[in-house]
């Protein structure tokens, strides 16, 4: 599968929360999230804990770069039995690298989610995640550009890394 994704850095997200509202965008949900990244070679991937009731092993491809970027990616949805194994299993075979916690509240506008993140440790970020599916990667383009004018995100700081190589950074 594939998405295009942007991060920006954001002081707060009241004046964001206005402008989401008024671009019509639809309030999902707050999630809790803890995704537990694994040392590799190529790429990224993580075992993602979702409000400690869904699972997700999550590997995926992307440049680091501060642009809208495009990134590969292959989600496999896990029970909580095979969670514990298989987080026993990679620690055991290649390690942990690190560990992100973060609240994220999810809106949506057309093909593009939205995600509000408060993450630990790092601060407030503002991620555009547009799914390429059943659009082209032109629509993409098209579709996050107008959503980042519509809520000015062009006045703020693009990050061009992951939260995993941020935390690892510090």
């Amino acid at each position: 599968m594939k998405n295009l994704e942007l991060k920006i850095k954001i002081g707060n997200f009241g004046g964001l929360l206005l402008l989401l509202k008024k671009i019509k965008a639809k309030y999902k949900c707050r999630i809790v999230q803890k995704d537990t990244y694994f040392n590799c070679k190529n790429g990224h991937l993580k075992l993602r804990e979702i409000n400690n009731k869904e699972f997700e092993l999550i590997e995926y491809n992307r440049p680091n770069n501060l642009n809208s970027k495009i990134s590969d990616y292959k989600i496999e949805k896990l029970s909580k039995q095979v969670v514990l194994k298989k987080k026993k299993d990679l620690l055991n075979s290649i390690g942990i690298s690190v560990v992100v916690n973060k609240k994220r509240d999810l809106w949506m506008t057309g093909h593009t989610r939205i995600h509000l993140d408060s993450v630990r440790k790092l601060g407030k970020f503002l991620e555009l995640e547009t799914v390429i599916d059943g659009i082209s990667e032109q629509s993409a383009y098209k579709e996050q550009n107008k959503v980042i004018t519509e809520l000015g995100l062009n006045k703020y700081k693009k990050c061009g890394q992951s939260y995993s190589d941020m935390l690892l950074a510090k």
